[in-house]
């Protein structure tokens, strides 16, 4: 399996190409918790006002999975 991540900035960006079914073959959002939004937008944009606060620059972790074969949820 090949796995490629590293620190992110632009949260709003990330949602949107996250949401953006031309780019991607396949995005599932599973859960979010932590926060009062329940969309990934919304859930974006709140995380980087309370990284705004601190000395965060890169508030997010984003990881790309290349599978041998298909995931779910409980793999």
């Amino acid at each position: 399996m090949n796995l490629k991540g590293g620190q992110r900035a632009g949260g709003v960006d990330q949602a949107t190409h996250l949401l953006n079914r031309l780019d991607n073959d396949e995005v599932e959002i599973i859960d979010i918790r932590g926060t009062v939004a329940k969309d990934p937008l919304g859930f974006m944009c709140e995380i980087e006002a309370v990284a705004s606060g601190t000395h965060c620059k890169k508030p997010f972790y984003a990881l790309s999975l290349s599978p041998p074969i298909p995931l779910t949820p409980r793999t």
